[in-house]
């Protein structure tokens, strides 16, 4: 099954010590990046937090953020009581040697660098709650993309029969006017050269020249085969984004080697048809992961 690139997820947890928020955007991008972003006290858990993205999607840039609140206030910082110690210690003895010297109140110690402490780690229960909403946040990003992949699927499959019948329209239409060109061919060397210097099959060879230089047969079944390719590769486990963005370009090569070629009014119609389709899918391949 395919999987799109794309999704956005926001799922808030209360717990019995407050409540946290994931927020996780994905985007198209060639390869895996994930970025974490989650609040000074949960920075330890980055590595261990990136990993388990990656164990759930292969392509994409996906951004995690989380939010956390407190019910105790006191969660949220803490004091560093070492420092806050030391420094009363040393006002006291800066106070000894200088009586004048003044006061400071409560809040001027909190200011102290250092003094106030918003990123220490709050324990293990903390960091299990942010692990495993994480990766309860990730079940719907995935199912997300699962989604919008089965829709992604749907309309390859359409693109591809589509695709399929103008190929066989095409190979229909130049079956009918190959005989009428080589006729014509044959009128036009007949009138420009001199018969008594060109032997009959010397002729034959130069026809078949000019025959060969519009003969599109090899470009059909080069798409013929990338087009079976892409077929089996939509129905089997992924990921085959990388796959199918190169057999596409494949596609759209042939397609316009094949557009360039074909001359006949009908015949060109059908292969711009052909090119439309091929960059139409090349546009929705860019998508999967």
């Amino acid at each position: 099954m395919l999987q799109s690139m794309t999704a956005f997820v926001r799922q808030p947890e209360s717990l019995s010590w407050g409540s946290l928020s994931w927020e996780v955007r994905s985007l198209n991008y060639r390869y895996l990046e994930v970025e974490i972003n989650v609040p000074a006290a949960y920075r330890h858990l980055e590595p261990v937090l990136r990993e388990l993205v990656r164990q759930r999607v292969h392509r994409g840039r996906v951004t995690c953020s989380l939010t956390v609140t407190y019910e105790d206030a006191r969660l949220g910082f803490q004091i560093d009581r070492d420092l806050l110690k030391q420094l009363r210690t040393a006002l006291n003895e800066i106070r000894k040697h200088d009586p004048q010297t003044g006061h400071a109140n409560d809040l001027e110690l909190l200011r102290w660098p250092g003094i106030m402490m918003s990123g220490a780690a709050l324990g293990e229960p903390y960091d299990q709650a942010v692990r495993e909403s994480l990766d309860s946040t990730m079940d719907q990003v995935v199912d997300r993309r699962c989604k919008e992949g089965k829709e992604l699927e749907a309309y390859l499959v359409d693109r591809f029969d589509e695709i399929q019948r103008l190929l066989a329209n095409l190979k229909d239409c130049l079956k009918n006017i190959a005989a009428l060109r080589r006729a014509s061919m044959l009128d036009a060397v007949k009138g420009i050269i001199n018969l008594t210097e060109l032997s009959s099959g010397r002729l034959e060879q130069e026809v078949a020249l000019l025959i060969s230089k519009f003969d599109v047969s090899e470009e059909i079944e080069r798409l013929e085969v990338h087009l079976c390719d892409a077929r089996e590769m939509v129905t089997m486990p992924g990921p085959h984004g990388r796959q199918l963005d190169f057999a596409m370009q494949e596609m759209n090569r042939e397609a316009n080697t094949l557009g360039a070629k074909v001359h006949q009014v009908e015949a060109g119609r059908i292969a711009l048809r052909i090119r439309t389709a091929v960059d139409q899918v090349r546009e929705q391949v860019q998508n999967i992961e």
